[in-house]
């Protein structure tokens, strides 16, 4: 940080630099989970690049008064959240793996900084929209308020366990059991709504009903379901925690 040098390592989406001191960052040093890339937009540089980094990568600069005002984290064993605080802006929205945090073109210094590692992520596929980008499994997956259908999902387990068992529209009941990233929960191409679902895995989730909204949140036990059956209701949306 400008006029303090290194601060003190911090993790699990605490935040490291500092807010209200007008106090740029120059540089990181990122421990990372597995094979990780990082690029920063640094002032007067743009864009660099670093694959692969290690704990004691210098991503930044050092001594040259050079302000870092983006960042982008992909990690490719672990999906990261991210955001950052800029000056006359404050906190960004979280960044998922692989997305901008930040801003570029307009000269503001990027103040502070908070990383987390997501559980896993999910991509879904949504009525009329098709395959959305993967997002971190404790954002909201889907869409609400639009009466749009969520047709599948698909569920990048970063090496965890997870099963899943899906009721579709006209087809019931369909067991996956244990999952992988391309594992295909639900249909596409049919037009087929998903109605209800069942997990197993160490977390809880909840899904948005048409018509009643969001569920209470519940364990994935393996017994529990969330959604209808013989209703004809579509879920629009799901969210893991």
């Amino acid at each position: 940080m400008r006029g303090f040098g290194w601060g003190n390592w911090q993790s699990d989406g605490l935040m490291v630099g500092s807010t209200g001191q007008n106090r740029r960052i120059e540089a990181l040093h990122i421990k990372p989970d597995g094979e990780t890339d990082v690029v920063v937009h640094v002032k007067e540089i743009g864009n660099k690049e670093y694959k692969n980094i290690k704990k004691d990568t210098l991503i930044g600069t050092t001594g040259q008064n050079r302000r870092l005002e983006a960042i982008r984290i992909t990690g490719k064993e672990s999906f990261y959240l991210y955001r950052v605080h800029q000056k006359s802006i404050g906190w960004s929205e979280w960044g998922n793996n692989g997305e901008r945090a930040g801003t570029t073109g307009k000269g503001l210094q990027m103040e502070a900084l908070e990383i987390k590692k997501s559980m896993f992520s999910v991509e879904p596929h949504v009525q009329s929209k098709g395959w959305l980008s993967p997002k971190a499994a404790e954002n909201v997956i889907g869409i609400t308020g639009h009466a749009l259908r969520l047709e599948a999902i698909r569920i990048n387990p970063y090496g965890k366990t997870i099963k899943a068992k899906v009721h579709i529209q006209s087809k019931g009941w369909v067991d996956y059991g244990m999952i992988t990233k391309d594992t295909i929960i639900g249909t596409v191409g049919e037009k087929k709504r998903i109605e209800c679902l069942c997990f197993e895995g160490d977390f809880e989730y909840r899904v948005h009903i048409q018509s009643s909204g969001w569920t209470d949140w519940t364990k994935a036990d393996g017994v529990a379901t969330l959604g209808t059956v013989g209703q004809e209701l579509r879920i629009e949306a799901i969210q893991f925690r």
